[in-house]
């Protein structure tokens, strides 16, 4: 029984001169995913596995392509894929069309329909002297195939849809995060096999790689622009709907911390009103848990009640998790945090007892400095 692919062949081989369609399947893979190999599959299954290839380059450009081929092959390696050749371009393959008649062959890229509608280098259409570009449709055209030297032909490659439960569907991004971090199981679960030495690499990369995006990042946020953005912190919420809130707010905060209210320099003029409760705002404290000296009086600025202990551990992460969620990543390791559990239960809540009281900014004040 003839396969799809050398029914396809012969059709295109009756009507055109050529012998040969060599079908392409171009990307980074950083690294080949289940649903990478997948796709190959079906392509080699569709067209035929001996002239159904792989093709990638050896490119390496931090932070979306860690990988070289070397590295990159010994995980197709592991998916049952061995037809895979290095190139320059992915998307000229010079170096394995190189190998085949150029008057016979037909050259077949897999591109993802995405890819096909919004990438320019896919457009297919005419050039500035209205002869047909260079890349055509192969659905239009599979009955009159022209050799590679006249016209490369797209096929929409196959979607498939893996889900990477706590994080989404199967990807470049998606596998590098889960795979910086994952055990044995999970990346058996993920990857679909288990190699130590390919563990042990793609967890090295990936890691070492979201330590340095980490590290930059914190190095990046922690000064202020040339745009004015100054540094700011996960604060005490700093909107009030009208004067009277501002005032019994800010003296319960003051209280707190030991300090009493003399006077406002806000003027009593309405305040314009805003939504802003959490997470529309900033946090109501600073922290869930005690504040200021370990075993010292109680130096907080959560005006709204006193945490300590679990109860503060499960508000604190219930806050960072939205927090993690909100930017599209999600927590794997607490990297032992619920020690505050512990190591806040001792700690005294309350108020200061050593309150002071200031008149500051007035001219009786600055005559007394």
């Amino acid at each position: 029984m003839k396969t799809l692919g050398q029914e396809i062949l012969e059709m295109a081989i009756s009507e055109s001169p050529v012998k040969t369609i060599l079908v392409v399947y171009p990307g980074r893979f950083q690294p080949m995913g289940q649903h990478h190999a997948a796709v190959y599959k079906k392509l080699a299954s569709k067209f035929g596995k001996s002239n159904t290839f792989v093709v990638t380059s050896d490119k390496v450009a931090l932070p979306k392509s860690p990988l070289n081929f070397k590295e990159k092959y010994s995980v197709m390696k592991k998916h049952g894929i061995t037809n895979v050749v290095q190139v320059k371009n992915p998307y000229q393959a010079q170096e394995l069309t190189a190998k085949y008649d150029p008057e016979t062959t037909a050259l077949l890229f897999a591109v993802g329909k995405k890819d096909m509608m919004e990438n320019p280098r896919f457009k297919i259409g005419f050039k500035k002297n209205g002869e047909p570009s260079y890349f055509q449709d192969y659905e239009t055209n599979k009955n009159n195939l022209q050799p590679f030297t006249q016209h490369g032909y797209l096929v929409v490659a196959p979607h498939v849809d893996i889900q990477i439960p706590g994080f989404g569907e199967m990807s470049g991004t998606t596998l590098r995060q889960v795979l910086a971090t994952a055990d044995p199981n999970t990346f058996k679960d993920v990857m679909g096999f288990f190699d130590p030495k390919v563990y042990n690499l793609l967890k090295s990369k990936f890691s070492q790689l979201k330590l340095e995006m980490i590290e930059a990042f914190l190095c990046e946020g922690s000064t202020a622009t040339a745009l004015g953005k100054s540094m700011v912190d996960d604060g005490p919420r700093y909107y009030y709907g009208n004067q009277a809130t501002y005032r019994k707010k800010t003296a319960q905060i003051a209280k707190r911390l030991g300090y009493e209210v003399i006077n406002y320099i806000v003027k009593d003029n309405p305040i314009e009103i805003h939504d802003t409760n959490y997470p529309d705002g900033p946090p109501l404290n600073v922290s869930y848990f005690p504040t200021g000296v370990k075993g010292g009086d109680f130096a907080g600025t959560d005006y709204l009640k006193n945490y300590k202990g679990s109860p503060a551990y499960k508000l604190w992460l219930k806050h960072i998790n939205k927090s993690a969620t909100a930017v599209g990543y999600k927590f794997l390791d607490f990297l032992g945090a619920d020690i505050s559990i512990d190591s806040s239960k001792g700690e005294v809540l309350g108020k200061q007892t050593n309150a002071l009281r200031e008149q500051a900014l007035t001219k009786n004040w600055w005559s007394n400095q």
